[in-house]
């Protein structure tokens, strides 16, 4: 949306391009400044009767039903899309 408004106003891509891009400068500066904590933590090894157990949780369900139906969704676009073009 900002690249759309920068080139309304300003006109040219390259410098909603160039804008848009230097606007990430300030936050690559910040994240430098921030003390990370060390990652050194242990991961757990997930056996085959975990993932049983994993899938069997409503809340596992409902995020892989959401992805499922989204990109059944986005692939039903492209399709209507493609056919479209080809008439």
């Amino acid at each position: 949306m900002f690249a759309i408004l920068i080139i309304e106003f300003f006109g040219g891509w390259r410098l909603a391009y160039l804008i848009l891009g230097l606007s990430i400068l300030p936050v690559v500066a910040l994240m430098k400044k921030l003390d990370f904590p060390d990652a050194s933590i242990e991961e757990k090894v997930v056996s085959f009767d975990k993932v049983g157990e994993i899938l069997t949780n409503p809340l596992t369900l409902g995020v892989l039903f959401g992805i499922f139906f989204n990109v059944g969704k986005m692939g039903t676009n492209w399709i209507e899309i493609f056919f479209f073009l080809l008439k």
